[in-house]
C-alpha cells in the first residue's frame, strides 16, 4: 500500500482508461473494405451487390459506397463517366440496408458512421469475375495502409458455377431497400397508371433505350459477336402486336424519356401511332418539370431507380 491505496490500483485504473479510449479502435483494427461503383443505375446496383459479396468472402465489414447520380458513359472515350457523386442514402434506406445485411452476417457501415482514409493504390476488380477463392485468399494477406480499397466492383465475382454464390447475390440484392422518396414516387406512378384515362384497363410497360449514349455504345459494341443492340427497337410496334400486347391499354415507356422526347423521336412514330404511350412526366407533372436536361443531369439514376422499384 501507498498512502492507503492498494498497490497496482493506479495501474489498473490507467489500463481501464486506455481500454475505454482505445478499445473501440482496437476492436476494428481491420478497417472495412471499400469499393467504387460505376455505370448507370443497374450497373451500380450490381457493383454494390458484388462489392458486399467480396466483403463477406473476406470476412470483413464493408463501407457502403457513394453513388453517381449521372452514370452516363461516353463509349467513344473509353466509357468515361459524367460523375455526380452523392450519398448512399439518396437512393437507399441506409439504416434498413445495414439492418438487413446484418441478418446475412455482414457488417456494413455508412459514410456517416466512419470514413475510410484511402491510401495507396486501388485494387482493380472491375469485370475481373474472380472466383470466390481469390477473395478468401486475399483476406489472408496483410491489408494495405488504410485497408482494402477496391475500384468499381461491377462483375468483380464469378457466380456462374456456384448456386451458393447466386443465392447470396439475390439475398444481398433483396437487402437493398430503396429510400422512402424513391419508393413513394414509384408507387405514385403505378397508382396513376391504374387511374390513367379513367382506369380499369390495366397497363403495359416496356423498357426502351434509344438515348444518345446508348446509340454511341451500340456503335462501339455491335459486331459479329455482339449484335444485341437496338434489336427490333425501330420495329417495336410490330413486335408488340405479334406478342399480343393490347392496344387498348396504355403503354408506359420506361427509360430516359419525357413526353417531349418521345414526340421528337421520328423513328418511334409508328409505335406512338399504334399505342397510347405514357411517360413519367405525364404522371408526375408536379415532380418532374419540363426542364428535362436539368432533371436528367441531377437525378438521372434516381429516375431509373424509381422504375426499378
Amino acid at each position: 500500500k501507498q498512502n492507503g491505496v492498494p498497490s497496482g490500483s493506479i495501474t489498473s485504473r490507467c489500463t481501464i482508461m486506455l481500454l475505454l479510449l482505445w478499445g473501440p479502435m482496437l476492436c476494428h483494427a481491420s478497417p472495412p473494405i471499400s469499393f467504387e461503383v460505376c455505370g448507370g443505375f443497374a450497373n451500380q446496383r450490381i457493383s454494390i451487390v458484388h462489392g458486399i459479396m467480396v466483403a463477406k468472402l473476406m470476412g470483413r465489414p464493408v463501407q457502403l459506397p457513394t453513388l453517381n447520380m449521372n452514370g452516363r458513359q461516353a463509349a467513344e472515350k473509353g466509357y468515361a463517366e459524367h460523375k455526380k457523386p452523392t450519398k448512399f442514402d439518396s437512393m437507399y434506406d441506409t439504416e434498413k440496408v445495414i439492418e438487413n445485411l446484418s441478418l446475412l452476417g455482414i457488417r456494413a457501415v455508412s459514410w456517416k458512421t466512419r470514413r475510410i482514409h484511402r491510401q495507396g493504390q486501388q485494387i482493380q476488380i472491375h469485370f475481373k469475375q474472380h472466383p470466390p477463392h481469390y477473395y478468401t485468399a486475399l483476406a489472408t494477406r496483410a491489408p494495405p495502409a488504410g485497408g482494402f480499397h477496391f475500384g468499381c466492383a461491377f462483375f468483380a465475382l464469378d457466380t456462374r458455377n456456384s448456386t451458393q454464390m447466386q443465392q447470396i447475390f439475390w439475398a444481398i440484392d433483396a437487402a437493398l431497400v430503396f429510400a422512402r422518396p424513391v419508393q413513394v414516387m414509384a408507387n405514385r406512378i403505378i397508382n396513376r397508371l391504374h387511374k390513367y384515362k379513367g382506369g380499369g384497363k390495366g397497363y403495359n410497360a416496356v423498357h426502351l433505350r434509344i438515348e444518345a449514349d446508348w446509340i454511341e455504345h451500340c456503335t462501339v459494341w455491335t459486331s459479329k459477336q455482339n449484335t444485341n443492340c437496338l434489336t427490333n427497337t425501330w420495329n417495336l410496334h410490330n413486335v408488340l402486336q405479334v406478342e399480343g400486347v393490347s392496344k387498348d391499354m396504355p403503354l408506359y415507356i420506361s427509360g430516359e424519356f419525357f413526353s417531349s422526347t418521345i414526340a421528337e423521336a421520328t423513328r418511334l412514330k409508328p409505335l406512338a401511332n399504334t399505342y397510347d404511350l405514357v411517360t413519367k412526366d405525364m404522371l408526375l407533372p408536379d415532380k418532374l418539370t419540363s426542364n428535362m436536361t436539368s432533371v436528367l443531369t441531377s437525378r438521372r439514376e434516381v429516375l431509373a431507380a424509381v422504375e426499378y422499384a
